[in-house]
């Protein structure tokens, strides 16, 4: 109500029916400290079935970090430059320990603290952190406006920028996106965002997209424990010595890390050492869905690293489905399974790498299709007696033994190795000459139990197939360019008339008989008419010939 004396217009709010002139209630109304000057104008929205309400109402549907006094000008606040003392810092951030801490930390710690459900808003800027950001709560969401204009820049060497604490009991629905998270020092440890948890503690139905990770982060992301996390649109660029683009390792069999999709990962950069990964799996791991993963870098010095569990208790992963995965120029290798039960790799690229381009040391259930893997310095693929059940399916392996040609394998299979395919892979040359030592390589020894087929071998110099396995069930046929070489098929004794000898060299062979009194010749029982020598019948890799005779022959195999 308005209403006017000699000296002034009064104004009386029907909230507290006190009246006071006009600029005194303006002024009041910037008040520090007045939440109650915006509840004060009405807000409508346009359209039909709009209703007024307060704008103080409306306008805190979102939060801003700028609400809680972040500056984000990219230089350096600490409390102290507000507060006279850590006591009064504490009035408005009663979390503050030090009169240290950065105003941008603590104005970003105090919106998460305050506003679970809510969007908390990151505007376009540069803000200085010392310490995480701790999320303990569900439903938090920090966005940006896009993923390089708000910039969160941490001072510290060890800490994470930000960290899902889960603890003991699940969290569920934290989502952190369009930002871009620098250091501006050289990170020993921490992680861009690292979701931590303890027994029983996981995070239910994460969310990071649009995050762009530089300046050499000891981790770009580090999970503990995670079931339905989605990544999209992230890049690491740059990883510390000893650590990963991308870490995730699983607290153990409760707390541990069920179903991770992931679209447009991009790892680049790193610091040379004996274990910089671009992407590490290992405890505790199971169900990832990846798509459109590039890992290369001449700064990584394994791409994409499936290892051992690191306790005697810990699970080895399982489940990993990847379709375009890029790795080049690791200066080690590409990609390493340690150990994992179930993998699908489909489009693979593995290039340029300084030692193999994808070694396989144990695991079950592995595919490998549509493979590019070319110009690696040492084999192309190298599969190890730990495998079993793996089929290397369609593609191309080229030009590897790069380092000293003609001493490595395009495919190199170590002795034992038993349960493998090989099929529909073209083996070619590089820049018109043979490199490989063999175009498949198995080793001698107790490998049983595998098929070679229908492969172009064109790129080995001493061997094109070379089969050291002693196992008699094998097959290898089918494969243009391969004619093997004096020593690898050796023809068996002639046995007495009418007994069965096996074909188990695992591939077709053209046996030649002349000499002595032949009066029938059958392969896997069945006459082939021919009753006299010289002959020649084609023996299937598996099935046996019987000569029926009254004079012994003489008999030469040759591989057909």
């Amino acid at each position: 109500m308005l209403a006017t004396d000699a000296a002034d217009v009064l104004y009386t709010p029907a909230a507290t029916g006190i009246a006071s002139n006009v600029a005194a209630f303006l002024d009041s109304l910037w008040a520090p400290g007045n939440a109650t000057g915006s509840a004060l104008i009405r807000f409508l929205q346009q359209g039909s079935g709009a209703r007024a309400r307060g704008l103080q109402d409306k306008v805190r549907e979102q939060v801003s970090v700028k609400d809680y006094g972040a500056i984000g000008d990219g230089g350096s606040h600490p409390l102290s430059s507000r507060y006279p003392d850590l006591a009064a810092a504490q009035v408005d951030y009663p979390f503050a320990t030090s009169l240290s801490d950065e105003i941008d930390w603590a104005a970003f710690q105090s919106a998460v603290n305050q506003n679970a459900g809510k969007g908390i808003f990151v505007p376009g800027g540069v803000y200085v952190i010392n310490r995480a950001v701790s999320i303990t709560q569900g439903s938090t969401s920090v966005f940006g406006s896009n993923r390089l204009a708000p910039i969160v820049r941490t001072t510290s060497a060890t800490d994470d920028i930000f960290r899902i604490d889960t603890g003991t009991a699940p969290v569920s629905g934290v989502s952190i996106r369009h930002l871009t998270l620098d250091a501006t020092v050289a990170k020993t440890d921490g992680a861009g965002i690292r979701v931590a948890a303890s027994t029983g503690g996981t995070l239910y139905w994460g969310l990071f997209e649009y995050i762009h990770m530089s300046n050499k982060m000891a981790y770009g992301l580090d999970v503990q424990s995670a079931f339905y996390l989605e990544l999209n649109e992230i890049v690491v660029a740059g990883v510390a010595a000893n650590k990963a683009g991308l870490r995730f390792a699983g607290l153990n069999a409760t707390s541990k890390i069920v179903n991770v999709f992931m679209r447009n990962i991009k790892v680049v950069s790193g610091s040379h050492d004996v274990v910089t990964i671009g992407l590490l799996i290992s405890d505790h791991a199971e169900g990832f869905y990846a798509s459109n993963v590039s890992l290369e870098s001449a700064g990584l010095d394994y791409s994409l690293y499936v290892a051992n569990p690191s306790t005697v208790f810990g699970n080895a992963a399982k489940n990993l489905f990847f379709h375009n995965t890029i790795t080049d120029n690791a200066s080690k290798n590409g990609i390493v399974i340690e150990n994992c039960q179930t993998a699908r790799f489909v489009d693979v690229w593995a290039t340029s790498h300084a030692g193999t381009g994808i070694d396989l040391i144990a695991g079950t259930d592995i595919e490998l299709s549509s493979v590019s893997v070319i110009a690696n310095g040492l084999h192309g693929i190298q599969v190890g007696p730990g495998v079993s059940q793996l089929r290397v399916l369609g593609g191309c392996v080229e030009a590897n033994s790069a380092k000293v040609p003609n001493s490595a394998a395009g495919i190199n299979v170590l002795a034992g190795t038993s349960s493998f395919t090989v099929r529909d892979i073209d083996f070619l040359r590089a820049g018109g000459a043979p490199q490989h030592y063999a175009d498949i390589h198995v080793a001698a020894g107790a490998s049983n139990q595998y098929i070679i087929e229908s492969n172009r071998c064109l790129g080995g110099v001493t061997h094109r197939i070379f089969d050291g396995g002693t196992g008699a069930q094998k097959f290898i046929r089918g494969n243009l360019g391969f004619n093997p070489r004096v020593g690898n098929i050796a023809t068996p004794a002639m046995a007495a008339s009418g007994v069965a000898v096996t074909n188990a060299t695992g591939m077709d062979v053209a046996v030649y008989l002349s000499g002595g009194n032949v009066s029938g010749i059958a392969v896997s029982g069945t006459l082939t008419g021919l009753a006299a020598s010289p002959a020649t019948v084609v023996v299937p890799a598996g099935a046996f010939v019987q000569v029926f005779y009254s004079a012994a022959p003489s008999w030469k195999w040759i591989g057909n």
